[in-house]
């Protein structure tokens, strides 16, 4: 039945989600997460809130799809370059454009492992699978009195890092990359937003 086909829909990382592949190379990272001003020398706690618009360009009956939603995440910062998003908790969602009724949306294949790195002179974090699959997002929708789910998948997530602030803001930005979604297709998916992200163990920047 047509109503059961997929709905690609996110493109999540929820923080990010989601999620997202680019052409652009990352290089190595002159980058460092710090809490106090210090390097970090063992992982600390994080968490941040934001909020992100799921898009898929080619979602139901070839129509965009775009959903807006906020969140909470956990993870960790440090040592060095590398962080990992451990937990996504969406709290609400609302639909901006096409058809999906009562949207909510969950992060699929956490933890994500995500590193400060550089690409094409912008400071990143780039977001890579951690041994459980590529990092993603799955949306569902009511459409014609289903509830329908749709996942959208990437290892190639790069949102940019805002350097020397705390909490450390986190955007997902036109040169973020797109998901690969299944109904969508290949590149269908695109995240826009924001998060930011700190510790309680202190003042968390990248560096």
């Amino acid at each position: 039945m047509s109503y059961m086909r997929n709905i690609k829909v996110w493109g999540l990382a929820f923080s990010a989600m989601f999620l997202i592949s680019g052409l652009a190379v990352a290089s190595a990272s002159a980058h460092e997460w710090t809490l106090n001003g210090a390097p970090i020398t063992t992982a600390v706690a994080t968490t941040g809130s934001g909020k992100l618009t799921l898009t898929d360009t080619n979602g139901f009956f070839g129509s965009t799809v775009s959903v807006t939603c906020t969140g909470t995440t956990t993870g960790t910062a440090g040592p060095g370059a590398v962080d990992t998003t451990s937990t996504v908790t969406v709290s609400s969602c609302t639909t901006d454009e096409g058809t999906c009724g009562s949207p909510s949306a969950t992060a699929v294949d956490l933890p994500w492992k995500t590193e400060l790195s550089t690409v094409n002179g912008v400071v990143r974090d780039t977001i890579r699978a951690d041994g459980n699959g590529q990092p993603g997002y799955a949306v569902t929708c009511t459409v014609g009195g289903f509830r329908i789910t749709d996942t959208c998948k990437s290892e190639r997530g790069q949102p940019k890092v805002t350097l020397n602030t705390s909490p450390v803001p986190i955007e997902f930005d036109a040169e973020s990359g797109t998901a690969d979604c299944t109904n969508g297709g290949a590149g269908a998916g695109h995240v826009r937003g924001s998060l930011t992200v700190s510790s309680k163990s202190g003042t968390l920047t990248a560096d």
